[in-house]
């Protein structure tokens, strides 16, 4: 997550690092120029070592529609040190639709310090279009938060 500076030990030390449906040049953590995003993850990344700044990291998870296809994309686009894109990698093809929540009992995806969700769960609905079904696939990612 993203931390208050100095803090970096204790839970009230960490901020906001989750938003949904988020502009892609608005919210908290910027990220590209596409979107809305779906859910927008942010963290400060420490890879230089503890004794300089770090750098923080945005991920944003967009769906884009396919020239040619009624289904969406869902892409994972990366910022980091700004809102300048740093790669845009394709997840998923064929969506129809796509939820974000974060089933906790205590926390909503918005939350900060020691309130922060433990988990956050991407649901999508696939449809395969050359299957000859009108049957949708649902498939739900689910990532739980590791704050040390």
């Amino acid at each position: 997550g993203v931390r208050h500076n100095p803090d970096t030990t204790t839970p009230a030390g960490f901020k906001q690092s989750i938003e949904v449906a988020a502009a892609a040049g608005g919210g908290l953590y910027p990220c590209g120029t596409a979107g809305p995003a779906l859910i927008r993850l942010a963290w400060d990344d420490f890879t230089t070592g503890p004794s300089t700044s770090p750098i923080q990291v945005r991920a944003a998870y967009v769906l884009l529609s396919v020239p040619g296809q009624s289904q969406l994309a869902l892409h994972r686009v990366v910022c980091a040190g700004s809102a300048s894109v740093v790669s845009d990698t394709v997840l998923a093809h064929d969506v129809v639709s796509a939820s974000v929540g974060c089933p906790s009992t205590t926390a909503t995806c918005g939350q900060s310090g020691a309130a922060l969700p433990l988990t956050v769960s991407l649901t999508l609905t696939i449809h395969d279009s050359n299957s000859g079904s009108a049957v949708n696939y649902v498939v739900v990612l689910t990532g739980q938060r590791r704050q040390t």
